[in-house]
């Protein structure tokens, strides 16, 4: 049994806030087609890989974190666009993009399902951008070891975690921030108290974590934001249980 693509859009637009939050990503629907979906995928990053295989599997939507459009690029189909809006053009695929508004969401985020991930009970929000705030902090009733952490998010996110630890002292308030995370916002969760940064690709912050006394795990920027779209599927499956939804594994390693 199918959906129209208009009603998905409309509840994942409502479900966003999309036209309430500014981004670098043209959130929303990036590219129209079937107005009638049966089969939704759900993927991290848009991209040639991704589209083939969605269409392999016989969807007729994409939901992914990172779209094809973003801030001010140009707008010219040629070279890699062609291609890529070629794939979806022929297989009648629309493709729904979600950035920020899923890294902030306080269910279905990135980051809040990381702190829910590794057992920690959601305390607070970090990193303020306009109308959201994209970080989130959690704490554990039994502290742990930032080694016990890194294992968990391995295994959880098949991933390969790289930690800098700090110090010898049990884990009892963490801030997640999936993807990358800035200097600036390592100094404020620092400061906030944090023992431990959840977070994705790796920065130069050696110095900084040290002499603020913060221990970081970095799970990689593309499995750190595994966590968010799963989640998305999920409630999806469950909101539109006439539609089905499959997820595209495209592992970057980085």
């Amino acid at each position: 049994m199918m959906i129209l693509r208009a009603e998905i859009v409309t509840y994942l637009d409502t479900l966003f806030a999309i036209s309430e939050i500014s981004d670098v990503s043209w959130n929303g629907l990036q590219f129209e087609g079937s107005s009638q979906i049966r089969k939704i995928a759900f993927a991290v990053d848009a991209g040639v890989a991704t589209f083939t295989e969605a269409a392999k599997q016989g969807a007729d939507m994409i939901v992914v974190h990172h779209g094809l459009f973003w801030g001010k690029a140009n707008p010219v189909i040629t070279g890699v666009y062609r291609k890529r809006l070629g794939i979806l053009f022929e297989n009648d695929l629309s493709l729904y993009a979600v950035h920020l508004p899923l890294d902030a969401h306080g269910e279905f985020g990135n980051n809040s399902g990381i702190i829910e991930l590794v057992g920690a009970k959601p305390t607070g929000r970090f990193c303020d951008c306009g109308k959201i705030h994209l970080g989130a902090y959690g704490s554990f009733e039994n502290p742990t070891s930032v080694e016990q952490l890194a294992l968990l998010l391995d295994s959880k996110l098949n991933t390969s975690s790289t930690i800098l630890k700090v110090s010898d002292k049990p884990v009892s308030k963490i801030a997640a921030m999936s993807g990358a995370c800035g200097r600036d916002e390592l100094i404020e969760v620092a400061k906030a108290g944090a023992d431990l940064l959840i977070t994705g690709e790796q920065s130069e912050f050696f110095h900084d974590a040290h002499d603020y006394g913060i221990s970081v795990i970095f799970a990689g920027h593309h499995a750190s934001e595994t966590v968010g779209v799963s989640l998305l599927q999920k409630h999806v499956a469950q909101k539109f249980p006439t539609v089905e939804t499959v997820w595209i594994a495209c592992p970057t390693g980085l």
